[in-house]
């Protein structure tokens, strides 16, 4: 359910164990969605400023389709 910011990923895993075979698994994860102006509070409530916020790791503009979403921040002097 969208409402609930869940990503919910299923790895499929494939060991090759030489003349034993293929040792096959699954392994499922959760993670929370962060919404940009979700995450900048966040960052502010724990102390932080923002320097800037990137939408991919090559640090290209955050737009609505980015695939990553990489927030950078520092603590001010003094704190």
């Amino acid at each position: 359910m969208p409402a609930e910011q869940r990503a919910r990923i299923r790895f499929l895993y494939e060991k090759y164990r030489g003349k034993n075979g293929i040792e096959r698994y699954i392994d499922d994860f959760e993670s929370h969605v962060y919404f940009p102006r979700e995450l900048q509070l966040i960052f502010m409530n724990a102390g932080f400023e923002i320097e800037n916020i990137y939408g991919e790791y090559t640090r290209r503009q955050l737009r609505s389709v980015s695939r990553q979403m990489i927030m950078v921040g520092r603590k001010p002097t003094g704190s």
